[in-house]
């Protein structure tokens, strides 16, 4: 019985060790990986690479909000239509529907110049020229249509 117990504490004690140090090794990659990641988005490429997907993020709302923008002054000019000319309150909801629409176009616009220029930036940026392969139609598509 005595040697059962040597022979399980010298195994238990071999392999406490060797768990050990293969946890110590696991945490030492992993520690290693979270540096590299943290470097990584504090690189330059890795800021425009952040700054590409917000600006992206930030001409689907508007132009979301310009979409919405333009059928609100189709609806207006429709009941404008119907009545047989806008008048009053009708007539100031379309002024102020195309002064809406007017300043989301004007927005987009803006958010489009800046993405174009983020994305140049990118495709110099070595020795991520290819960054900007998967953004390049994304401009294209977001251009104000009207």
């Amino acid at each position: 019985m005595a040697r059962e117990f040597g022979v399980s504490f010298a195994l238990g004690a071999s392999l406490d060790s060797s768990f050990g140090s293969s946890f110590r090794a696991a945490t030492g990659q992993v520690r290693g990986i979270t540096q590299s990641i943290r470097d990584m988005e504090q690189s330059p490429v890795g800021r425009l690479g952040a700054s590409l997907i917000n600006q992206q993020k930030a001409i689907r709302g508007t132009r979301s909000e310009l979409d919405r923008a333009r059928g609100v002054l189709d609806a207006l000019r429709a009941q404008a239509d119907a009545a047989g000319g806008a008048s009053g309150r009708l007539a100031i909801q379309i002024r102020q529907a195309e002064t809406d629409v007017s300043g989301l176009t004007s927005r987009l616009e803006r958010q489009n110049a800046a993405f174009a220029e983020t994305r140049a930036r990118a495709s110099t940026a070595a020795p991520y020229k290819g960054l900007s392969v998967s953004t390049g139609s994304f401009a294209e598509k977001s251009k104000p249509s009207g």
